[in-house]
């Protein structure tokens, strides 16, 4: 789990790097040097917001609280059909993770 601090700059980057006014790994690096995220785990973060906001699914997963805090913001930033789509992308990560793709511990 994220720090609220963290999971706010990890969220604006990521929106940045969605919306094509930042790259990926000046996004990744960024994250890293503001709050200690390590760079994979930053790009991980990045990409889950592409993948909601996309509505495709994903195989990276974040915390419950990590996903809570990006779906209220995409609600927040977008309304209900955007929030749709995120959970469509949540949804099929989910079937993903019962088709038993990752090992559980």
């Amino acid at each position: 789990m994220s720090s609220l601090k963290t999971l706010a700059a990890a969220y604006a980057i990521a929106k940045r790097v969605y919306e094509q006014t930042l790259k990926r790994e000046d996004g990744a690096r960024a994250l890293h040097a503001s709050d200690s995220v390590n760079r994979n785990s930053a790009k991980d973060l990045i990409d889950a917001y592409k993948h909601l906001r996309r509505g495709e699914s994903f195989q990276r997963t974040l915390s419950q609280p990590d996903m809570d805090f990006y779906l209220e913001n995409i609600y927040t930033d977008y309304g209900a059909s955007a929030l749709q789509t995120a959970l469509h992308s949540l949804w099929l990560h989910i079937a993903w993770l019962e088709t038993g793709q990752i090992k559980r511990a």
